[in-house]
């Protein structure tokens, strides 16, 4: 027996069939059966899906460009709402900076800004006009409730 069979692995490295290593891996473990679910998902993933829809009809020719241009949105829009959420648990300062003294934003806050002036981008090459894209891109919660404040 080699060095490397005795470590649950073949000739070549891989991991022998049975070996519980060769199921785990990252932060989670297949043997579990399951992903972990990220809170709201399916509400996310809804609202993405309406979003895409109107973004479709609002341009009257769909191509490939526009068809690349309304993905690269929508997905620019679901890299927003997770990292919203992660910097609405964890915040915007870096907790260690800020245990030292020091105010630095979380490199998520920088990616966070970047993806907004993608998407920014998009949405100018789109032609779509601000406040078109606003009322799109506003999660529907939002939206109801400014409605039932104004019919007050």
């Amino acid at each position: 027996m080699t060095e490397t069979q005795a470590k649950g692995r073949d000739d070549r490295g891989r991991f022998l069939p049975g070996n519980k290593l060769a199921q785990t891996h990252g932060i989670y473990s297949l043997t579990k059966g399951k992903v972990p679910a990220v809170k709201g998902v399916r509400r996310i993933r809804k609202q993405l899906e309406i979003i895409q829809r109107e973004l479709e009809d609002l341009t009257p020719n769909i191509d490939t460009k526009t068809r690349l241009l309304v993905s690269q949105v929508v997905r620019t829009q679901s890299i927003i709402l997770l990292l919203e959420n992660y910097m609405r648990r964890a915040g915007i300062l870096s907790p260690d900076q800020w245990k030292k003294g020091i105010v630095e934003t979380q490199p998520a806050a920088r990616i966070y800004l970047q993806t907004l002036d993608s998407q920014r981008r998009s949405i100018a090459a789109l032609n779509i006009d601000h406040s078109t894209a606003t009322k799109i891109l506003t999660p529907l919660e939002i939206v109801q409730s400014e409605e039932k404040h104004t019919e007050k």
